[in-house]
């Protein structure tokens, strides 16, 4: 094979890989459920999405730093280039991911079986005198759980000994109702008439028009995912704005 037949070659196999997004930057990391777990890559608003794991997920949530995927037994833990890092038994059902500040993966809430576990103390938390389900966690300030709890139709914003899971404060969200999101930075996600709500922790908010959401999760640094139907979309953590933008169909991309 001649030099420039090589060239050739390993130009070709360049220009492959770019038109297959594999050069693109990565935004943001999704769960589908029974499509897998997906990567979302190019620019904002501008979107190429790539499968990670074609394999159906109960739940996923990433933040850029880290990430975990739920199976339905199990429960698998990835670092920033999606590798896996660990895998761990878990109770059948749902996962809902508490992260920290820096983006590490704490705690885990499997709604189902209503235990919350320290990823690496080994331990669950006890949330018997929680008076409600949580429906979102993080863990903020080092050994705080905060977390938003549901108590009939009203949510409550809870904060707890990371450990020992001792109430060590609450308060009435009025204005706030499911889906939820609970950030490692204090803040609260939240939906009002038509707009996305970004509270944070000094009550000072962002909004953005959105439509109705199921729900709403991490996906990557300063992205969030937000699912409204069979539909998904990406929003922008901006310091002065948000924005949201619709994903292309995953079904397509295969």
């Amino acid at each position: 094979m001649s030099y420039r037949t090589a060239l050739l070659g390993f130009c070709l196999s360049l220009r492959l890989l770019a038109q297959g997004g594999l050069f693109e930057p990565r935004i943001a990391v999704i769960a589908k459920g029974e499509q897998g777990l997906w990567q979302v890559r190019g620019i904002w608003g501008g979107f190429t999405l790539a499968p990670v794991k074609p394999d159906p997920v109960v739940s996923g949530a990433f933040t850029g730093q880290s990430g975990a995927v739920k199976l339905q037994d199990q429960l698998i833990l990835l670092n920033e280039s999606l590798e896996e890092t660990s895998v761990l038994p878990a109770p059948p059902g749902r996962a809902l991911f508490g992260f920290a500040p820096g983006g590490a993966l704490k705690a885990v809430w499997y709604p189902e079986a209503k235990r919350i576990d320290l990823i690496a103390e080994g331990l669950a938390v006890d949330t018997s005198l929680w008076a409600g389900d949580p429906i979102s966690i993080a863990v903020v300030q080092g050994q705080s759980l905060k977390a938003a709890i549901l108590r009939d139709d009203d949510v409550w914003l809870l904060e707890a000994d990371f450990v020992t899971g001792a109430v060590q404060c609450s308060m009435l969200l009025p204005d706030v109702k499911p889906p939820v999101l609970v950030r490692p930075d204090a803040s609260v996600v939240f939906f009002r008439d038509g707009a996305l709500i970004v509270r944070d922790a000094e009550g000072i908010e962002r909004a953005v028009p959105a439509p109705p959401a199921d729900a709403i999760g991490e996906a990557g640094k300063d992205a969030l995912v937000v699912r409204s139907g069979s539909s998904f979309y990406l929003v922008r953590l901006e310091a002065e704005r948000l924005q949201i933008f619709p994903l292309p169909n995953s079904r397509r991309q295969q």
